[in-house]
């Protein structure tokens, strides 16, 4: 897929991964199924039950906009293959919201979230209520932005 970043612990099919279209005007495509927009991401869980994990290290205390959406990127290859997984929002290793995509999609919306410097804001995606991590890819748009500059 031209013009798009992976990374992951090998084997990325074991350990999970994410990838992210770097193409800043072009939609990218996998094998007919799975379709990722400008910037955004998909995301993997790992086959032991691990998490894939987006980290944002905030670099200046303040008030910030958050809005993530997390959905299923394309349509199930076969009616057993859906996107079942589990999103959290998490700042310093504590969770402040989660949510499930099953085959639909998802959304945290924080208007002026205080972060402290330093702080790390994670998105973790696992494998869901069906504990499977196939066809779990998770497509991710993420946009955080200070709302006190």
């Amino acid at each position: 897929m031209n013009g798009t970043a992976m990374w992951y612990l090998p084997p990325y099919n074991i350990n999970g991964w994410i990838s992210q279209n770097k193409n800043p005007n072009q939609w990218v495509e996998y094998q007919n199924e799975l379709l990722l927009g400008p910037y955004e991401m998909w995301m993997q869980p790992a086959a032991n039950g691990d998490r894939s994990c987006i980290r944002f290290t905030v670099p200046k205390a303040g008030y910030y906009k958050v809005v993530a959406d997390f959905f299923a990127p394309g349509p199930p290859v076969n009616a057993n293959c859906q996107a079942t997984t589990d999103v959290h929002f998490v700042i310093n290793n504590v969770e402040q919201r989660s949510l499930w995509i099953n085959q639909n999609s998802g959304r945290f919306v924080f208007k002026d979230l205080y972060l402290n410097y330093d702080d790390y804001v994670q998105f973790e995606v696992g494998y869901g209520k069906n504990k499977q991590y196939g066809c779990d890819v998770t497509g991710a748009r993420i946009n955080f932005e200070r709302s006190d500059d």
